[in-house]
């Protein structure tokens, strides 16, 4: 299953919290799984995805659509039963963003292994896309001078 990044109907979290349940938690936090996502409108076009339960840890996600050009995630057969998916309008896509202070402000985003979140459900899994050769896990989506 692909998933077109050039779709631009972007979910609106400014209303709400919205709950994610990933019954795997992400990758080197397995005990996080119950999260909610949710933005600041001076942050744009960044998200926070927390944990529900220690809300001290907190990760900067963006959603890949319009930001990242090409990026097209091909989901496994596997991962589109486990969360439901039979077609990609049904799922949200949030990437991990890192930043980086030293020698240069970089931002980056984890594009192999993006959360993938049934948008009807609210179940998702941080998954490694079929096409994980074809992006790289520190893909800058921002650098300057510090």
């Amino acid at each position: 299953m692909k998933f077109e990044t050039e779709i631009t109907n972007v979910q609106d979290f400014s209303s709400s919290r919205n709950k994610i349940l990933l019954t795997e938690g992400l990758v080197g936090f397995p005990g996080l799984k119950e999260l909610e996502i949710f933005y600041k409108a001076d942050q744009s076009p960044f998200l926070w995805l927390q944990s529900t339960g220690e809300i001290d840890i907190a990760f900067l996600v963006i959603q890949p659509y319009g930001l990242i050009p090409e990026y097209n995630v091909e989901l496994s057969a596997h991962d589109a039963e486990i969360l439901g998916i039979e077609h990609h309008a049904d799922a949200t896509l949030f990437n991990i963003v890192t930043i980086q202070d030293v020698p240069v402000q970089k931002v980056t985003v984890n594009l192999p292994g993006p959360i993938v979140v049934n948008k009807f459900t609210g179940q998702g899994k941080q998954v490694i896309i079929e096409n994980y050769d074809d992006y790289s896990s520190r893909y800058t989506l921002f650098e300057s001078a510090t």
